[in-house]
């Protein structure tokens, strides 16, 4: 069992390490336009993640209320509200 997971271990680590060096050699032969859109599209990619895991964190307060309240429709609501807004931030 030891051998399979050293193998499995060693055969995984030279999958990463030929990914990492086929896309080094991708982005070095990549000309600027391509390489500034790809940047552009990680970056607006990343801000959308931030707002989408930073919006409940910021309103857990609210979210602490809605869940002592014994209604689905409050909750539905909620979720709904949370959607049209990063809906809107999104457009």
């Amino acid at each position: 069992m030891e051998l399979l997971k050293s193998v499995t271990g060693k055969v995984v680590g030279g999958a990463v390490a030929l990914s990492v060096i086929a896309g080094g050699i991708s982005w070095w032969q990549m000309d600027q336009p391509t390489r500034d859109m790809l940047l552009s599209g990680a970056g607006r990619i990343v801000a959308w993640i931030g707002v989408v895991l930073t919006v409940p964190w910021a309103t857990f307060f609210v979210i602490g209320r809605v869940g002592k309240l014994e209604s689905n429709l409050a909750g539905g609501v909620l979720v709904l509200t949370y959607t049209l807004l990063e809906v809107a931030l999104l457009g």
